[in-house]
């Protein structure tokens, strides 16, 4: 490297929640990077694997317990969401490369109707409150992988490349309630 060049990344995680159709909350925040999801970065670049940033992960246990309203602190050693209730596949993936501008983003709309009850910490009263990109080796089976609801295992080869927690967001399925998470991933 030239200089004081450092290579970093990071990431904007932009929110969007949805109830019956109309927006009723948005906020835009940095995430953090985790050692292993860069430790998965620089594996794929050396080694004969297919490591990608497929999935998108949600979870409810992203605040600290006495107050749903302060998101707890996320240390880049984690290794897991603090309470996963649910993965699937992102649904659109762009890509920057325009001289110093280098950014990936990914986008994935989660549907609250789609998540069973069971799958939460308080089923009377389902939150979400965390989120994560994970990345996937598709060299590993399955090659098509479906959605998985907690407490069902996760696929071989999967980890998680970042996480974000946020204060609580209630997500019902009576009220049709939506969130959708734009996560844009930057080299700087």
């Amino acid at each position: 490297m030239v200089g004081d060049e450092k290579v970093k990344l990071k990431g904007i995680v932009n929110i969007q929640v949805r109830s019956n159709g109309v927006v009723v909350e948005e906020f835009t925040t940095e995430n953090v990077v985790l050692y292993q999801g860069k430790a998965g970065i620089i594996k794929g670049l050396v080694n004969p694997t297919a490591i990608t940033i497929s999935r998108m992960a949600l979870g409810d246990s992203g605040t600290i317990p006495s107050d749903a309203s302060v998101p707890r602190t996320v240390h880049p050693s984690a290794t897991e969401l603090f309470h996963e209730v649910f993965r699937q596949n992102i649904q659109t993936t762009t890509t920057t490369t325009v001289d110093a501008d280098n950014s990936a983003t990914f986008i994935t709309i989660f549907r609250a109707v789609d998540i069973p009850i069971t799958s939460y910490l308080d089923q009377l009263k389902p939150v979400i409150s965390e989120v994560a990109l994970v990345l996937v080796d598709t060299l590993l089976p399955p090659a098509v992988r479906p959605p998985v609801a907690a407490p069902d295992p996760q696929f071989p080869g999967e980890l998680l490349f970042s996480i974000r927690t946020f204060k609580a967001i209630p997500f019902e399925a009576a009220s049709d309630t939506t969130i959708s998470i734009k996560y844009t991933i930057m080299i700087l």
